[in-house]
C-alpha cells in the first residue's frame, strides 16, 4: 500500500438517453422554416463497493452515527509507517436532463436575405454527493510512538467528519434570439 493514496473500489453506472427531431419546411422558394427539438438525459450513480457500516462495526470503530447499508469507507491516514492513505470515493448521484428547441425562419425579399430564430434551452440537473460519511482518522504514533500501533489500539491523533452537502436542484433556462439581414447591395458587395 505504498504511495500517496489508495482508493478502494467503487462502481459507476451511467445511462445516457438522447433524442432529436428536425424538420425543414419550404413554404415557397423564398421562405424556409427550420425546426429542431432535442432532449438529452444523463444519469450517473456512483457507489463505493464497500458497505461502510459493516466495516466500521467489524473494526470496532465507534463514535460515528451509522446509517445502515451506507456505502463508503473511512479515510485512514498514517503519518510514519509509509502505509498509504486509504479512502473510497464518496457516493454520489448526478442527473442532467436538458431540452432544447431551435426555430429559424429564412426569407429572401429582393436584395435582402433575412434570417431570424429563437433558441430555448431548459435544464434539470440534480446532484447529490456525500461528504466523508465515515470520517477521517489520522494516526501519528502520539500514544505509542508508532502510527500503526495506535491504529491497532484504536487511538487516532485526530478524527474529523463532515456533514453531507445539500442536494442541488438548479433549473437553468437559456434563451436566445437573433435577426440578420444579408443585403446584396451590388453583385460584388454584400452587407450583413
Amino acid at each position: 500500500l505504498g504511495g500517496s493514496g489508495t482508493s478502494l473500489g467503487n462502481s459507476k453506472v451511467r445511462t445516457i438517453n438522447q433524442g432529436f427531431l428536425s424538420e425543414t419546411h419550404t413554404f415557397s422558394a423564398n421562405l424556409i422554416n427550420e425546426f429542431r427539438l432535442g432532449y438529452a438525459d444523463d444519469k450517473m450513480n456512483q457507489l463505493g463497493d464497500d458497505v461502510g457500516t459493516e466495516i466500521m462495526q467489524k473494526a470496532g470503530m465507534q463514535g460515528i452515527q451509522m446509517i445502515p447499508g451506507r456505502h463508503g469507507f473511512p479515510d485512514l491516514m498514517f503519518q510514519q509507517s509509509g502505509i498509504a492513505e486509504t479512502y473510497e470515493a464518496n457516493p454520489r448521484i448526478q442527473v442532467s436532463s436538458k431540452w432544447e428547441l431551435i426555430d429559424n425562419v429564412s426569407l429572401q425579399r429582393g436584395a435582402h436575405g433575412f434570417k431570424t430564430g429563437i433558441m430555448v434551452g431548459y435544464g434539470r440537473p440534480h446532484q447529490t454527493q456525500s461528504a466523508n460519511t465515515f470520517g477521517e482518522y489520522r494516526f501519528t504514533g502520539f500514544a505509542t510512538g508508532l502510527d500503526y500501533a495506535d491504529f491497532l489500539l484504536g487511538i487516532p491523533a485526530r478524527t474529523r467528519r463532515y456533514e453531507d452537502p445539500a442536494d442541488q436542484y438548479p433549473r437553468p433556462l437559456n434563451t436566445g434570439l437573433f435577426l440578420t439581414d444579408a443585403w446584396n447591395a451590388t453583385p460584388k458587395l454584400t452587407v450583413n
